[in-house]
């Protein structure tokens, strides 16, 4: 049974809408704020425009159902535990919804689903799979992994299934890909805010290796706490890195800050 932990306030538990079963073909009809769908099966479902405060998904698939303008609170859209199938989404429409408030997306798979400018924040896509989807518009502080890195035995599984991805039309803005996405898998944004990084522990060695011999030392100690944010260990594992310079601009030492991220890129020259 997919638990549900509650939180009473002076005595009265929320009202939860249960969602089971077979739907298709049809308007979902919202009658509390926290929707649970579990044991469920929803074929062209129009979600559009509900706010879900939470939405919490255990077994279920959603085909061709459409999710957009929708509000996600505090929601995940696949139960954590390995009791349960992991939740799918084939062909649903994510646009324009608002999604910046669901950072654990939980044990989700994502098949030719659009994200089209949908606002995007916080996400920790940890043991989230995304096959042939769009995004665009601005998605920001976020990681999508190549592997559930963190408590693989909840997903039964030990690879992410990522790849066929198109980001060309968003602005990633400090976007992580770590441990073991395909970088050259996915369709990314070109431009000057943009850069991609081969053999990534190969330089990140050889650049600390420089700027410990610095002599000042502010300036060392800075550009190495500066260095660690490409230096975790889902950085490590991939065979290429896709960094936002951004993350290297308007810090407190400007001058070091960018003399950082060029040696990292000529590192290997």
């Amino acid at each position: 049974m997919l638990e549900i932990h509650v939180k009473a306030k002076q005595g009265k538990a929320p009202v939860i809408q249960r969602v089971a079963g077979e739907l298709h073909d049809l308007a979902f009809s919202q009658s509390a704020p926290w929707v649970v769908v579990h044991d469920a099966r929803c074929e062209r479902i129009d979600f559009s425009g509900h706010k879900f405060a939470p939405l919490a998904v255990g077994s279920a698939s959603f085909i061709e159902c459409d999710f957009s303008r929708a509000r996600f609170l505090h929601s995940s859209l696949g139960d954590l535990g390995a009791s349960h199938p992991q939740a799918l989404y084939r062909d649903c429409q994510f646009d324009r919804a608002d999604m910046r408030h669901m950072p654990h997306i939980g044990n989700a798979r994502f098949e030719r689903c659009t994200f089209r400018e949908t606002r995007i924040e916080g996400w920790r896509a940890d043991r989230a799979e995304f096959i042939d989807c769009v995004f665009s518009g601005a998605l920001h502080d976020c990681r999508f992994t190549g592997r559930p890195w963190e408590d693989e035995g909840a997903t039964g599984r030990e690879r992410n299934e990522f790849h066929g991805n198109d980001f060309c039309q968003a602005d990633l803005s400090a976007v992580q890909f770590a441990y073991g996405v395909d970088i050259d898998a996915q369709l990314l944004p070109q431009g000057d805010n943009y850069v991609r990084l081969s053999r990534p522990r190969e330089r990140i060695d050889r650049v600390r290796a420089l700027i410990s011999r610095w002599p000042d030392d502010r300036d060392r100690e800075y550009a190495l706490a500066g260095l660690k944010m490409v230096d975790s260990p889902g950085d490590l594992e991939q065979d290429w890195l896709f960094l936002d310079r951004r993350l290297f601009l308007g810090g407190r030492i400007p001058d070091v800050d960018k003399q950082v991220l060029e040696m990292l890129e000529h590192a290997l020259d």
